[in-house]
């Protein structure tokens, strides 16, 4: 079996920024958001982290996120939840994530062989599609949609803001495994 790197990049933290244009944000700034150099790890007074094992208070300090390819296969989910995290006050982000152009990693192209749509308005209610890369018709998409799928449709207008997982492939081999 073949297996894939997967990630879960949070949407709702870049809703206003200057990240987002016109209520969009590209899949290639939200990857390299989560992979930025330096994030800041702790807590204050105000906001303590506790250490699971002693219990203490811990002081703000420095991780660098790395990922290792070990693989051509990428997958990655969308966090669409927005608001409080008891889910009472969540919603749904409706951020545009384009993902049509090729996501660069270790200066290697990977593009979407499929995707999942949530369609509705809530977190808490909805319907689940997929979409794959049609084999028959170059440029289209197959639709599975429980026990129903249709070949030769044009990618949804609805799906970058309904997108909340992506599968990515690379036909390009690493030289050599290395960290982002």
């Amino acid at each position: 079996t073949e297996s894939s790197t997967t990630l879960m990049l949070d949407l709702a933290h870049l809703e206003g920024t200057h990240s987002t244009v016109g209520n969009r944000v590209l899949v290639q700034t939200l990857f390299d958001t989560y992979h930025s150099s330096d994030a800041v790890i702790g807590g204050d007074e105000s906001d303590p982290i506790l250490c699971n094992d002693c219990h203490q208070q811990n002081t703000r300090h420095r991780v660098t996120r790395q990922v290792y390819f070990v693989n051509n296969r990428l997958c990655i989910g969308i966090k669409r939840a927005t608001g409080s995290h008891d889910g009472r006050q969540a919603r749904k982000s409706l951020v545009a994530v384009n993902f049509d152009d090729p996501l660069m990693v270790l200066d290697r192209p990977f593009d979407v062989q499929s995707f999942v749509l949530h369609l509705g308005t809530s977190i808490n209610q909805g319907h689940y599609v997929c979409y794959r890369r049609s084999e028959a018709f170059p440029g289209k998409w197959c639709l599975f949609d429980d026990q129903h799928c249709e070949d030769n449709l044009p990618l949804p207008k609805h799906a970058a803001q309904d997108v909340t997982i992506l599968w990515y492939i690379c036909n390009q081999l690493p030289e050599m495994m290395q960290p982002l």
